[in-house]
């Protein structure tokens, strides 16, 4: 139960930085390559972004419970939840400037691999 709080945390809290345009200007790896050219991003209200942010947390916090409830390999829990996690803040970014950073895919693709390794050196089951 803890652990689903603290990925839902952790989903809310990236949601939150991706659609809050201030606070994504001011954390300077978000929008370090962005286009000048780029006119997608748009204004999201303060209570757009609290309405969001609960939705967010209230439903990674269900998926999460879900995952951990329903998958039996610890790592194959892990996947998922870093999946959850990529999930929120490219969903949030997505939605606010229309793009999708690179960022995220390479987390995915860096934590599959990882935990690919991990799996076969530990002899893990696929079921």
């Amino acid at each position: 139960m803890e652990y689903g709080i603290v990925v839902a945390l952790i989903c809310a809290i990236l949601t939150y930085i991706n659609l809050d345009e201030n606070l994504c200007s001011k954390i300077k790896i978000l929008n370090k390559n962005k286009d000048k050219n780029c006119c997608h991003e748009i204004g999201v209200s303060k209570n757009k972004i609290y309405i969001i942010t609960s939705i967010v947390f209230l439903s990674s916090f269900v998926a999460c419970v879900s995952i951990i409830q329903d998958v039996s390999n610890n790592l194959n829990i892990i996947k998922m939840n870093i999946a959850l996690i990529c999930l929120a803040g490219a969903a949030a970014m997505d939605y606010r400037e229309h793009r999708i950073p690179n960022i995220y895919p390479l987390v995915l693709s860096l934590s599959a691999i990882i935990c690919l390794g991990i799996g076969y050196f530990n002899n893990q089951q696929l079921k």
